[in-house]
């Protein structure tokens, strides 16, 4: 019973995530250009892994704003997000590898999330499991292979659903990364404006 409710909490919350397609539209059109990658290093876990959050180099459009901000967005593999091994390699040589051979975390789809409060910081922010190549609304896919024979089987073909799920909401679903010494390096970008 403890694990049904912790289920169904589960669900409840990830079902409530906001996707770019909640967003409120905006009036006015505004981009951002970013003229070279901005990221920083950390490192932390257990384990202390080499940790590397971002954006790429890029225009980003103003495509929607919440309650306390404005989203600028960039449909490209424009989010960095990488640990150890790929960390070490972007920071060599500023590459990283697709999207699809990265592993977690991947990154993806995302941009730079402006408060309307001149005391709060912007945030880089990413859509869950989507590919690059996925639209701006669509998520990206889990896929399962099973045996399905006797218990075991039935067991992996009611987690693959129950996984498929969750998934299917979470997909798409913003998620900001909340890193201050990430958003400092973000304070000084200017909104460019354009005439209606």
């Amino acid at each position: 019973m403890k694990n049904f409710i912790l289920l169904c909490v589960l669900i409840f919350t990830v079902g409530c995530s906001a996707k770019l397609a909640d967003l409120q539209p905006v009036d006015n059109k505004a981009y951002i250009t970013i003229k070279e990658d901005i990221y920083n290093l950390s490192v932390g876990g257990i384990g202390n892994y080499k940790w590397v959050h971002g954006l790429k180099a890029g225009t980003y459009n103003l495509i929607g704003e919440d309650k306390d901000g404005y989203y600028y967005h960039n449909h490209g593999d424009v989010v960095i997000m990488l640990t150890e091994e790929n960390a070490e390699h972007y920071l060599k040589t500023s590459e990283r590898k697709p999207y699809e051979q990265r592993g977690f975390p991947q990154g993806g789809q995302g941009g730079l999330w402006l408060p309307k409060d001149k005391n709060d910081k912007p945030v880089v922010y990413y859509l869950i499991n989507t590919p690059p190549s996925d639209s701006i609304v669509s998520g990206g896919i889990i896929g399962m292979t099973s045996t399905p024979n006797g218990a075991m089987g039935a067991g992996f073909i009611v987690g693959g659903i129950t996984t498929s799920a969750i998934s299917s909401m979470v997909n798409g679903s913003i998620e900001k990364l909340a890193f201050d010494d990430l958003s400092e390096k973000f304070t000084d970008l200017e909104v460019i404006h354009v005439p209606n």
